[in-house]
Order: C-alpha cells, then structure tokens, then sequence
C-alpha cells in the first residue's frame, strides 16, 4: 500500500456528520403559535406576554440552529448549494416573516424591513425551486406534503404580513401566487400520495402540511379583507375542515405508529396556522358561544406543542433526522 502523497493527510476520524436543516420546523411551529397568540391578544384580550414569549423561543431556536449549521458549513459536512435544493431551508426567512408580524407591535420600522427582506427571500427560493424542476425534472416519488410549507404556505405566510406594513399590492400579489402553486403542486404530490409508493414511516408526520394550505390561506384573506368575513372564508374554512377530518382518520393508522424523528415537528406549524385562521373566523362569525370555541382552538394547538416539545425531550437520545 503506497503512502500518502505529502501534504494529502490522512483523515483523523470518520467525516463530520451534515446538519439536518429540517430542525428549522422547531423554530416555524413557536413562530407559528406566537402568530395565533398574537391574533388572540385583540380578538380575546390573550396576555401580550405569551405571545412573546413564543417568538423569543422561536428566535433563540433558530439562532441556535443557525450557528450549528454554519459550523457545519466551515467543516465541510454541509454545502450551500445542496441545503437550497431541499425545503427546510426556506424556514429561515419564513421565521423571520413571522417574527416580524409581532415585531411590528414595538419597532414598526424594523420589522417593515425584516418583512420586505425576508418575503423577497422566500419567493426567490420558491421561484428558484419551481425553475430547477423545470431544468432538471425530479422524480414523483421524492416529493412530499413538506414542500407544501416554502411553496405554498410560504406566499399565503407573506401576504398577510405585507398586508400588515401597508403593502396590500404585494400581499394581494403573494396570495395570488400561493393559490397558483396549491393548484399545481398540490395536484402533484396529491396524485403522488394516491398513485406511487406510500411515504416512508419516518416522512408520515409530514402528512399533517396538508391543512397548512387552506389555514395559512384563510389567515391570509381575512388579514387582507380588514378582519371581516365573506364567502372567499367560508370556502376556506370548509377546506380547512375537510382536511382536519382527513388528519383524524390518519391519526391511528399513521401517526402513532411513526417513529421518534425531527419530522414530529410538522405538526406544530399547521396546529398553529390551523388555530390562527379558526381564532379569526370565530371572531367574525355570527357564533353565540365564539369566545370559548376560539379559546379551545388556541389551546389545543398549544397543546399539541407541548406535546411533541416533550416527545422530542423524551426521545433526545434516539431521535433520529428524517431521511
């Protein structure tokens, strides 16, 4: 066996493990419901606190992240160029969207920039995702519900956002985009689901995006329509609930039987943006009892964060990135 050539090296120690970006869906689910807090602070009288409280959570997850994953840059496990092509990478200025709705409350200034920087990064990653597969087609069966969220939930999060800084031609502009995507890639990855290969266990989480669409998109609307309601968030809510439904049948025969992974996450965000839009609807709806229905919306969501913020404390030392 020849030795190494000088200056080659041998490596120490076996190559440093890439960083699993998909980690990010810690920090979109606590932006997510500080977002559906932040709704309820006007609409319930909810304590400001809470909801800041959330966001500070989801900013500290994200820096932490962020600082791992440039480590994992500066050793070589990880390269720029591959992390664009998956779809947790979008969850950056995704948190940053959302941070800066409840931002706007104490530095108006600031978080208009935030917004505008970072809606103009989600929708060159989404414009950049779209044109790839156009130049290099990608197989059916690698795509999933997860796309759903930098794709579609990505223009429905921005719209009301922009709506919030005074932007209402470009908010306008994000809805439309979102509602062209749900079409196309929806059409896409639903006939995927039906007709291909059944997601493997551990991507099953990822099956609960699919109510991020219409919630994200109601929450959206009804920003944009000055908090009132119509017959555009009537549809949506009956979308919303039809796929609530379908998350319940999945429950059983999917979801307790997936195994321990960073995908569990995927439930936090549409909980949350499923909360968000039902805390706005009820607020407009011609309901009796809306105030305690709108309550229990919001804890429920809070709850289903709690409970995979304990599951992925329980399963710490077997937890396992999606593959």
């Amino acid at each position: 066996m020849s030795a190494p050539a000088p200056g080659q090296g041998v490596p120490d120690g076996p190559a440093p493990r890439p960083f699993d970006l998909s980690a990010l869906a810690v920090a979109l689910g606590l932006s997510g419901l500080a977002g559906a807090w932040g709704s309820a602070v006007p609409l319930l009288g909810a304590p400001g606190w809470c909801a800041d409280l959330l966001a500070l959570a989801a900013l500290a997850a994200v820096l932490v992240i962020a600082v791992r994953y440039v480590r994992a840059l500066a050793c070589g496990a990880n390269r720029f160029g591959d992390d664009l092509d998956g779809f947790a990478f979008s969850y950056f200025p995704l948190v940053g969207v959302l941070l800066g709705e409840r931002l706007y409350i104490r530095a108006p200034t600031a978080a208009f920039w935030l917004i505008i920087a970072c809606a103009l990064v989600v929708g060159l990653f989404g414009a950049r995702l779209v044109a790839r597969w156009c130049i290099r087609p990608v197989r059916v069966e690698s795509l999933h519900t997860g796309y759903f969220v930098p794709l579609i939930a990505g223009a429905f999060v921005t719209s009301p956002a922009l709506s919030l800084v005074g932007a209402r031609g470009p908010a306008m502009a994000e809805f439309g985009i979102g509602i062209m995507l749900w079409v196309m890639i929806g059409a896409v990855v639903t006939v995927r689901l039906w007709t291909r290969e059944p997601l493997p266990p551990s991507q099953w989480p990822l099956l609960a995006i699919l109510v991020a669409p219409p919630a994200t998109a109601g929450t959206a609307w009804v920003t944009m329509n000055g908090g009132r309601g119509d017959a555009v968030v009537e549809i949506l809510i009956g979308i919303t609930a039809l796929f609530i439904v379908v998350e319940l049948f999945l429950v059983p025969g999917c979801y307790l039987r997936a195994p321990a992974t960073t995908a569990m996450w995927s439930f936090t965000f549409p909980s949350a943006a499923t909360a968000n839009f039902l805390v706005r609807w009820l607020a407009t709806a011609p309901f009796g009892p809306w105030r305690p229905a709108a309550w229990a919306v919001l804890a429920l969501a809070t709850a289903v964060v709690v409970a995979v913020a304990g599951l992925t404390v329980r399963a710490l030392p077997g937890a396992r990135p999606v593959p």
